[in-house]
C-alpha cells in the first residue's frame, strides 16, 4: 500500500471529488453529462490500475517464492549492504538479494515493526516481538548510520516548486538599502 500511496494519494482524491461535484452540478442545471462521464473514465481508470496492481503483485509473489519453495528469509545487516538469503524448507538458501544501504528506498521505524523498502514491489518488514529491546535498538542505530540521507526515514515528503520567501524585517531592509 505505501506504493499506491504514493502514486493516488489526497490530491488525486480531492481533484476526483472535485470533478464529482462539477459533474452533478452541470447535470442538475441541464447542462451536459460531459464532466460526470470524465468522472467514471476516471474511476474506471483508477479500478483497473488498482486491480492490475493486485494481480501482478500476487503473480510475482507466487513466482518469486512459491514456485522456488521460499520458507523464510535470513536478514544481514552488514558493512556496505542489506543481504538477504532466501531460504527453503530445509534452511537451505534458494537465492540470495543484496541491497546498498545507499539504495533503499524507504525505512519506516513503527513501535511494533520495522519496514525497509529496498525498491520497487521489493521490502521486509521485522516485527517488534523478533527481536529483543538492545537488538530492536542497535538495529535502528545502525540503519541511521549507514542510511545517511534522513528522508529515507520520513515517510512522507513535501516537494516544494518555489524556493520560500524571504520575510522582511527592518533589519533586512536596512541591509538593502546600504547595499544600494
Amino acid at each position: 500500500m505505501f506504493y499506491m500511496r504514493k502514486l493516488f494519494g489526497i490530491r488525486e482524491i480531492i481533484l476526483l471529488v472535485l470533478l464529482l461535484g462539477i459533474g452533478l452540478t452541470l447535470a442538475l442545471m441541464g447542462a451536459g453529462y460531459f464532466i460526470l462521464i470524465l468522472f467514471g473514465v476516471s474511476v474506471l481508470i483508477i479500478g483497473f490500475a488498482f486491480v492490475l496492481f493486485l494481480i501482478t503483485s500476487k503473480q510475482g509473489y507466487k513466482v518469486d517464492f512459491e514456485k522456488q519453495g521460499v520458507e523464510a528469509q535470513k536478514l544481514e545487516f552488514r558493512e556496505t549492504c542489506l543481504f538477504v538469503g532466501n531460504l527453503n524448507k530445509a534452511g537451505e538458501p534458494v537465492f540470495t538479494e543484496t541491497h546498498p544501504y545507499e539504495k533503499l528506498e524507504k525505512i519506516a521505524i513503527r513501535k511494533d515493526v520495522i519496514y525497509i523498502y529496498a525498491q520497487v514491489s521489493v521490502f521486509y518488514y521485522i516485527p517488534a516481538d523478533a527481536l529483543s529491546t538492545e537488538d530492536r535498538e542497535k538495529l535502528v542505530a545502525l540503519l541511521h548510520e549507514k542510511v545517511k540521507d534522513t528522508s529515507k526515514f520520513r515517510m512522507k515528503k513535501t516537494y516544494r516548486i518555489f524556493p520560500k520567501k524571504q520575510k522582511v524585517t527592518l533589519e533586512h531592509s536596512e541591509e538593502n538599502n546600504k547595499n544600494q
